[in-house]
């Protein structure tokens, strides 16, 4: 890695990271706030109204976002240009997308008093979506992943605020819907308000040959995310329809344990995305070696926290949840081996997009929405919740095969295999000792784990000096602005 890769990459990873992990946990105040609340059967409803506006929102993205990070990084004169039109572009999505929230609320037997806030979400996440385009294109695609931190931040504290005082005037999902829709609201304007100081003195201009170059590079990616979010939601709405809202609660639970973790890769992936587009046209061998650091970072990371939750889970549910939702243990025991597998997934894909190859995540999620719509057809009416994590967890195992084969069959990395057994021999002994330690007692057996899983990564050689010596200098580089 080469000086670049030893200040800005690790300075944007480590910023999205911290900003990631304030985020999530501002998150999860919100969501147990919110599940502690309505109960079982409340949280479902308004886990079903997010799932269902999700994949009807799914649209306004579109891969315009990704498409926008990758252009700006390359050409950063037009970064004003690239976002106005991709703003547009935006603009005719919303519109789309409202009237596929009408035509599901008409069409479908929604309950009557969820209708208003399904609306009333719908819309939020429109606005949020259009944030986005400032809030993390624009930003990640200059390398300022400290202000995309606060902008995330900002907005999650914002909504916890909100719906914390709705609440406590009597809240419901009405009430909490509101609270939601101002906070995506401000936050949209203040996103706006902050991009637009950088680039006051360029010019911008309606041209539809911009935007025809942003829909087009990104239709395959778009297409991609329909099929993602259709792998990511779908089991919540056929949940919903095939056991009901108690089923849906429980699931959920367990669902966004998991699913806050994505921080991990989400901001890796962020922050590698930018310097990868730019390797991938002048250093084939930096773009090589700073995705192979990157990968096997990720995978060392993601290994032990699911091997913690995964022996551990009703600790983290009874924390997060309370009492009422501890058969969300259940689901969490399969669901968390996915984190691992989506780690190692949102890093290939990135591969994939800096190389100007967004057909392959195409391919990725096109066939894993189908698997995964076969999968919880068959598995939920048998095993509800369960069956459902058991599709979400067979649908990653697809996905990570596939990246694996096509990366290996271009024959474009090096030590691809020898970068991911280590941290999985590791996880292995890791998983062997909390097993035996925990005859003894739980903390013994935690301690042992942690100590056996990094020992075991010594012992195998697993760092080479300059990633440790990477890891050095980001570490005294974060003491210097601290």
């Amino acid at each position: 890695m080469n000086s670049t890769n030893k200040t800005r990459v690790p300075q944007n990873t480590f910023y999205l990271l911290t900003s990631q992990v304030t985020e999530k946990f501002v998150s999860l105040l919100f969501v147990s706030l919110v599940a502690r609340h309505l109960k079982t059967a409340g949280y479902g409803e308004l886990a079903f109204i997010f799932s269902s506006t999700y994949l009807l929102t799914i649209f306004m993205d579109f891969g315009i976002n990704t498409i926008l990070v990758r252009e700006i990084a390359r050409s950063r004169e037009k970064a004003k240009e690239f976002l106005f039109n991709a703003f547009i572009l935006k603009i005719y999505l919303a519109f789309f997308v409202l009237l596929l929230l009408f035509s599901f609320a008409h069409f479908t037997p929604l309950s009557p008093h969820i209708i208003i806030p399904f609306y009333i979400i719908g819309i939020a996440v429109i606005i949020t979506s259009m944030a986005e385009i400032f809030r993390s294109s624009y930003f990640i695609a200059v390398e300022n992943a400290l202000m995309k931190g606060l902008l995330t931040i900002s907005h999650r504290i914002t909504e916890l605020i909100f719906t914390f005082l709705f609440i406590l005037f009597g809240g419901g999902l009405l009430r909490i819907s509101t609270a939601i829709f101002l906070a995506s609201l401000l936050n949209f304007l203040f996103s706006f308000c902050m991009a637009r100081k950088d680039f006051h003195s360029q010019k911008s201009q309606l041209s539809l040959i911009t935007q025809r170059k942003i829909l087009l590079s990104s239709l395959p990616v778009g297409i991609g995310i329909v099929f993602l979010g259709i792998y990511n939601r779908i089991d919540t709405v056929m949940l919903s329809f095939m056991k009901g809202d108690i089923a849906v609660g429980i699931y959920n639970a367990a669902y966004r344990i998991m699913e806050v973790l994505v921080f991990i890769p989400a901001s890796l992936s962020g922050a590698l995305l930018p310097v990868l587009s730019r390797y991938f046209k002048s250093s084939p061998k930096k773009f090589r070696s700073t995705f192979i650091f990157y990968l096997k970072w990720a995978i060392i990371i993601a290994f032990p926290i699911a091997v913690i939750i995964g022996f551990f889970p009703q600790i983290f549910v009874r924390i997060i949840f309370g009492k009422a939702f501890f058969a969300s243990t259940k689901a969490l025991i399969i669901l968390i081996w996915t984190f691992p597998l989506i780690t190692l997934n949102y890093i290939l894909r990135t591969f994939f997009i800096a190389s100007d190859r967004e057909r392959m995540n195409l391919y990725f999620f096109l066939t894993g929405a189908l698997l995964n719509i076969g999968l919880n057809f068959l598995l939920i009416p048998r095993w509800s919740y369960k069956g459902a994590s058991t599709a979400t967890l067979l649908t990653e195992v697809w996905g990570t095969i596939f990246l694996l084969f096509v990366i290996s069959w271009s024959r474009e990395t090096r030590n691809l295999r020898e970068t991911l057994e280590k941290p999985l021999i590791s996880a292995m002994g890791m998983a062997c000792a909390i097993h035996y330690g925990m005859r003894i007692n739980n903390l013994f057996a935690f301690l042992a784990g942690c100590f056996s899983y990094f020992m075991l990564l010594l012992v195998q050689e697993t760092f080479t000096k300059e990633e440790l010596k990477a890891v050095k200098n980001l570490v005294i580089l974060r003491g210097k602005n601290l």
